[in-house]
């Protein structure tokens, strides 16, 4: 494979989807982030999500070559987090989800098993924590909820602070978050993906043929 864009066509169209969304993320587009978001989910979840996560991982280890610390990773989700609720609806942002999107690209939580939710502390009405199926209270970014999202990723969040997901992130969920981190983690002015899909899909690739007996 020279390129990703000489795959067959649903491999292809995945690559073409997360340009779409992550595009419109850095445009800052709501709406054609939700038109784009909305095409990738529509395509097959198992492909979209392994090559999400590839990419998420390769530009967090481009971005920290000496490895990600506690302070790496604050950052990450903070910087992430603010920009978009500078052109986002506050309930299309979570940062429990970014968190999960984080954590399953650097490989520290089973999907659908350990994800962690880590805004802070639980209970409806406090600051910091869901309110309901679709109640949402804006995370302190600055506070304890950054500090308990940083140390159930680095692995440290299995106490009462960092409570099961009661639900893992839905395919859309996850497409968005990812796509907003992967906006955030570009190299400033080089908008182009082609060539992390590339070194992802080899990556993909390279793994699945290492797992065959």
């Amino acid at each position: 494979m020279k390129s990703w864009r000489d795959l067959p066509g649903p491999a292809k169209a995945v690559g073409i989807g997360i340009i779409g969304v992550v595009d419109a993320a850095l445009d800052r587009d709501p709406a054609a982030f939700e038109a784009a978001g909305g095409v990738l989910t529509a395509l097959p979840a198992e492909q979209s999500g392994l090559l999400l996560g590839a990419l998420v991982r390769q530009l967090l280890e481009d971005g920290h070559v000496d490895g990600l610390d506690e302070d790496d990773i604050r950052q990450v989700l903070s910087r992430c987090y603010q920009d978009a609720a500078g052109w986002l609806a506050p309930r299309e942002i979570d940062v429990a989800v970014l968190v999960a999107v984080l954590s399953g690209a650097l490989g520290i939580h089973e999907p659908g098993v350990t994800y962690r939710e880590i805004i802070g502390p639980s209970g409806p009405g406090s600051a910091g924590s869901r309110t309901g199926t679709d109640g949402w209270v804006d995370p302190d970014l600055t506070g304890a909820s950054v500090g308990a999202a940083v140390g159930a990723a680095v692995g440290a969040g299995s106490g009462p602070s960092a409570p099961v997901l009661d639900t893992v992130p839905s395919t859309a969920q996850y497409c968005r978050h990812a796509a907003l981190l992967i906006a955030d983690l570009l190299p400033a002015g080089r908008r182009s993906m082609s060539p992390h899909l590339d070194r992802a899909f080899h990556e993909i690739a390279g793994s699945e043929a290492m797992e065959m007996p």
